[in-house]
Order: C-alpha cells, then structure tokens, then sequence
C-alpha cells in the first residue's frame, strides 16, 4: 500500500472509536481549583460575611495566597477559615479585611501586614485566629446601593448643576464677564509682581518680628507672670473701677457747665473776674459816681426780691369783662351779654388802670 493511502485508513481508525463514545470537552477530568502544595490554616472572625462566596480567594498585596475552605457562625459572627500557602510567613498582627475588586465583583479576604512588619519568631501558625478587633467586613450591595442612592438625591449633582448653570451664565455674553474676570485676576498678579520686593520686605520684617519675639519669649514670660496678681486684682474690682469711671464722668459733665478757668473764649471766668473788678475800680476812683441813681433804684430793687423768689403786687380794679360782673363796682347791673357799649367800657376801664399804675410808678414829683 502506498503512503498516500496509508494516512487515510489511520485517520479512519481514530475517528470510529471517538465517535462511539460520544466524548465532548465537558466530560473531560479537570483540576479542582484552589491551593496545591503544602498548606497552613487560619481563622479569621469577621461581624458580617455576607457575599463572600465559597472557596474565595485569599490575597496579600493582590496576590493569591490561599483559599476560603469553609465560614460557620459562632456568638453572632462569622468564622471564616482559610488555608494559606506554607511558603507565605504572615507576622503576628496582620489584619483581614473583605473586600472586592470592583463595586460588584466577587468579594476576597485581603491580609494586610502590620505596617512595622514583625519579629522573625512572632509569626502566625497553623490555627491561629485572626480575632474580630484586626477584621473589617466589606460593603455589602446594598450598603452601596443606599450610597450611590444617597449621592444621588442627596443634593450633590443639583449642586453641581447649580454651579454649571453659575458658570453658563457668568460667560451667557459671549464670554465677556469671563473676560473680565481674567483681565482683572492678570492685573491682581501683575500689581502683586509689581509689589514682589514690598511683600518681601514685609515678610522680612514680620520674620525679624516672630525672631525677636521668640528670643524674648523668656522675658515676656516673666512680665506676664509678674503681672498676673495686679491683673487679678483688677479682674476682681471691675465692678468698682467702673463705677469710679461713671462718677468721674458725671463729674466731669457738671464741670463742663462752667466756664472754663482759663481760656480764649469770651466766657472765661479769670475775665469775668477781671471785667467786674474793673468796673468795682471804676466806680471807686470816678469823681463823677455819685450813689443818687443806686438810691432810687434800690428800694423797687429791694421790694422786687423781699422774698427768696422775684414777686410783684399789682392790684387792679374796676375792670369790666362784659358778661362778668364786677361785685366792687355799684353801677354794675348784673349778669348781662356783652355788646358794644361793654367793648367801650372795657377798654375805657383797662386804660384808667393803666394810667393809675404808670403815675404809681413816676409818683409825683419823679
């Protein structure tokens, strides 16, 4: 037989049996997933497991380290344990944390070592407990679900919205306020460069400031010390202090009232005092000052202010007031209405008793 026959008889002989047993890629043997080799094991408590499924991964730093082998609850918690590669040291305070890859990824258990790593001997061994104070247990899809709901509704893109609908219309006029805005923040930096050695020397001096200030931190230590027992006396006297202040005040304010001791006005009491000592002078060395007018002005004087208020005694009578009756006067009839003969009698009485009142005050013979 030739060659060329040969290979088509061979691919026969294969494809009869294969067809007979009917075996597809499904059927195949496959590895079990998870750790090979030689392994340790671990527990880790965690408050809350939910969706972490079975034989997760377990990682350290994102590589794969072990494997979740099976999660039971104790005390209303969750005990998970974990087979770890033996090649993989874990120093003693390593924390676990749940977590995942994405918002709805599958969920894994991180290691994360201490950040001062550990001692060589203090290392984790087989069945030690990762306990519940060094986990954390993961969000759970509805913790993320109310969050993303909350960032929602909770105002920051309306927020958002109200900012860009700021900006739109700051820039509505095809941009100019924007371009004012830039023009004025250049002209701010270009004055501020302007002013570079100013606010240098500003800032110098504000750094000698602080300096000497905190080389004499020690001495005004010492004044503030020294100073405290009279601050304290003050403190507890502010009751008093302020009221001397209100009383020199109303002093102050009824001295106000006077003319002023000395001054260049023409209310000072030093040329008060001079002007009336002048005129004193004046009547004393005057030969021509006689006391005939003083004599006939002090008795009205004296009359006048008898008493310790100004009075006078000034008696009228016969007065017609019309409708009123005069009970003195016996001509008067009674009560009558007035008419133009009272008007008459009225003003005929009141200049009587003026002309008696001016020849009381001339008298005769004055």
């Amino acid at each position: 037989m030739s060659r060329r026959r040969r290979i088509p008889v061979l691919l026969c002989a294969i494809a009869l049996p294969l067809a007979g047993c009917s075996a597809t890629l499904e059927d195949l043997p496959l590895p079990a997933p998870g750790v090979s080799g030689p392994s340790y094991h671990l527990n880790a408590v965690f408050s809350n497991a939910l969706n972490l499924p079975n034989r997760a991964k377990v990682r350290v730093g994102g590589a794969d380290v072990g494997e979740v082998e099976s999660m039971t609850a104790r005390d209303y918690t969750a005990v998970v344990s974990m087979r770890i590669i033996d090649s993989v040291a874990l120093p003693r305070g390593t924390t676990a944390e749940l977590r995942s890859a994405t918002p709805l990824g599958d969920v894994f258990i991180a290691l994360r070592p201490p950040a001062g790593g550990g001692a060589t001997d203090a290392r984790l061994r087989d069945g030690d407990t990762i306990a519940l104070p060094d986990t954390l247990p993961g969000a759970t899809v509805e913790e993320v679900l109310a969050s993303t709901a909350l960032l929602v509704n909770g105002g920051v893109f309306h927020n958002l919205t109200q900012v860009l609908n700021g900006m739109g219309t700051a820039m509505g006029d095809d941009g100019n306020r924007l371009t004012r805005l830039i023009r004025q923040s250049r002209e701010l930096l270009g004055t501020l460069s302007d002013r570079s050695g100013e606010l240098h020397r500003v800032l110098t001096e504000t750094a000698s400031l602080a300096d000497d200030l905190n080389a004499r931190r020690n001495s005004m230590n010492e004044i503030l010390t020294a100073t405290a027992p009279a601050l304290a006396v003050i403190a507890d006297n502010t009751a008093q202090i302020t009221g001397l202040a209100d009383q020199v005040a109303a002093l102050t304010a009824q001295l106000g009232k006077f003319p002023s001791i000395q001054g260049t006005d023409t209310r000072s009491l030093i040329k008060d005092l001079n002007d009336l000592a002048a005129a004193f002078n004046e009547s004393a060395t005057d030969p021509h000052v006689t006391m005939a007018n003083l004599q006939r002005i002090l008795p009205p004087t004296l009359k006048f202010f008898s008493s310790n208020a100004a009075h006078a005694d000034v008696e009228l009578r016969q007065v017609v007031l019309g409708p009123v009756d005069d009970p003195g006067h016996y001509a008067d009839p009674a009560f009558a209405l007035p008419d133009q003969a009272d008007w008459a009698n009225f003003v005929g009485s009141l200049a009587f008793v003026l002309t008696q009142l001016g020849e009381r005050v001339r008298g005769p013979g004055r």
